[in-house]
């Protein structure tokens, strides 16, 4: 390095790999400089990494940071620097797994071809076949360019984020002044919606006791925004959710919670139907959420099922597509979809709430 070499990552990085970290938000420490040792595990061997995955492997990422793949949907760990074993990859390179998707796509690199240029980088999808050939690579720093980072939450999203969290605390902190308890934008989603979503019910209680509709109804299919998510607290994989789908619906729902949390927690659906929610609300596909219990697996599954029974939720709910529950049936009430599943307790418990007077 010579006397006019700026010094730390300036100095020794890609302008245009470094350009791209730094619009995603990752600092790469000031004082970097690329290690002659540091070596990873490949198929074939023991490979130097180039400069600017040395610079990857160490940038520092701000908590609950997400990055957005090039469709904007899935997210992507990275870096994630995985070692691989030969028959993992294609046969014969010295691959090195740098980043993963949520689509379940994976970033390779071959250090026997990175050089000291801007390493390229393969994309192959999780059931990849070696018969389909390798794709052809793009540089690192276009397949960074492609990627977008979610804004970090502003003062606004806070309430609603500490409502999906189950943060209790925040929340009481948050209602002593006046936050917003209907939609929160046109969707229809309100933070009863998110306080489902982190498995509380003291949250729960303390949103109905301020005013907050334990019975929303969201007015239009939507995907719960990253603003109110966290990365590492919350489980991945949000997708879309139906038009007309309650709190209550949410609360039988496994893959919208945190991770800490079970599947099902009995006491928020209580404090749910305690404070007025609907057991029979159907979403626009006539599913309810007495549909999603009998479908629900786990130690509480029976629980919620006898609680919405209690509550009056209705045996003989007819919904139109029974292959959008969890569970492929062919049946289309809750009655019919428990003795489809050999659910002959739940069955049982709906049998008897339809002959009851």
């Amino acid at each position: 390095m010579n006397d006019t070499t700026p010094p730390g990552p300036a100095g020794v990085l890609r302008p245009e790999v470094l350009r791209e970290l730094e619009r995603l938000r990752g600092t790469v420490p000031d004082d970097f400089a690329p290690r002659d040792g540091w070596t990873v595990t490949t198929p074939i061997g023991e490979r130097l990494l180039p400069a600017d995955i040395q610079a990857l492997l160490s940038t520092d990422w701000p908590d609950a940071h997400v990055l957005l793949d090039e469709d904007g949907i899935g997210t992507i760990e990275y870096p994630m620097p995985l070692e691989i074993e030969e028959e993992d990859g294609p046969r014969g390179r010295a691959w090195l797994f740098i980043a993963m998707t949520s689509t379940q796509f994976y970033w390779l690199v071959d250090l026997d071809e990175a050089g000291t240029g801007d390493p390229p980088v393969h994309v192959i999808d999780h059931d990849w076949d070696e018969e389909e050939g390798i794709p052809d690579p793009d540089p690192l720093s276009r397949m960074l360019g492609e990627l977008e980072a979610v804004p970090p939450p502003s003062a606004a999203d806070l309430f609603p984020r500490a409502c999906a969290l189950g943060d209790i605390a925040a929340v009481r902190e948050a209602l002593a002044g006046t936050p917003a308890l209907g939609p929160l934008n046109a969707s229809g989603l309100t933070p009863m919606h998110l306080a489902v979503i982190g498995r509380s019910a003291a949250v729960v209680r303390a949103l109905a006791e301020a005013g907050a509709d334990p019975g929303a109804a969201l007015r239009e299919t939507y995907r719960i925004p990253w603003t109110y998510r966290h990365p590492q607290r919350h489980c991945p994989g949000f997708g879309d959710v139906s038009a007309g789908t309650t709190p209550l619906h949410l609360a039988l729902t496994p893959r919208l919670r945190v991770k800490s949390a079970p599947d099902i927690a009995p006491d928020v659906i209580e404090a749910l139907l305690a404070t007025g929610a609907d057991p029979s609300a159907p979403d626009e596909h006539g599913r309810t959420p007495l549909h999603e219990a009998v479908t629900a697996e786990g130690p509480d599954a029976l629980a919620a099922v006898r609680l919405l029974v209690e509550a009056g939720g209705d045996p003989d709910a007819h919904m139109e597509h029974p292959t959008r529950l969890r569970r492929p049936v062919r049946s289309h009430t809750p009655l019919t979809i428990a003795r489809e599943l050999g659910r002959t307790q739940a069955a049982d418990l709906l049998e008897n709430a339809r002959t009851t007077p």
